[in-house]
């Protein structure tokens, strides 16, 4: 069984993880899913959840209220999960979070 607390990483009030997005982002509706349980932990101490997506090296950023208004549950056979649609994440070549 996946320890899903060495998948995510807490860094200040960040959630962060590292993805691929051939293998764990959402085809259709194109998002980015996170774990339900992961997220209702931390969702009240952190402001921000980033995936570093390993093939194009690019850093999705999005804010846990978006999560809160635009986003959905769903279990595709992976455990229950919270996604946010990509036109909700913020694409850059670097972590820093733009504040």
């Amino acid at each position: 069984m996946l320890n899903l607390e060495r998948v995510y990483k807490i860094k200040g009030d960040i959630l962060f993880k590292f993805a691929k997005a051939s293998k764990h982002f959402l085809r259709v509706p194109p998002a980015i899913a996170i774990d339900w349980d992961i997220y209702q932990k931390y969702k009240s101490s952190i402001r921000y959840v980033q995936v570093f997506e390993e093939e194009e090296k690019i850093y999705y950023t999005a804010r846990v209220e978006d999560f809160k208004v635009f986003g959905f549950w769903l279990d595709r056979g992976h455990g229950r999960q919270v996604a946010l649609p990509l036109e909700y994440w913020k694409k850059t070549n670097t972590e820093e979070v733009g504040r």
